[in-house]
């Protein structure tokens, strides 16, 4: 599990302090259970999808230089 990437895509509900609260307690769970936690914006998908998608590739990248990902 120590290879698994948990992308999540924020819309702009996810700027209020309870859903930032949330997230938060989200990412935690997931990172205690292996996943790296990777979070991009509403807006980075629609206007600057090019960014985007290298960090998204950069976090893979970067996972699969530890092995190969586990697919779910």
């Amino acid at each position: 599990m120590e290879r698994c990437l948990d992308l999540e895509i924020d819309g702009k509900t996810h700027q209020q302090p309870e859903s930032r609260y949330s997230d938060y307690l989200r990412d935690g769970a997931a990172q205690a259970r292996g996943f790296a936690a990777l979070r991009v914006s509403y807006a980075d998908v629609v206007h600057r999808t090019a960014q985007m998608v290298r960090r998204v590739g950069a976090a893979v990248s970067g996972r699969l230089g530890q092995g190969s990902l586990p697919v779910y």
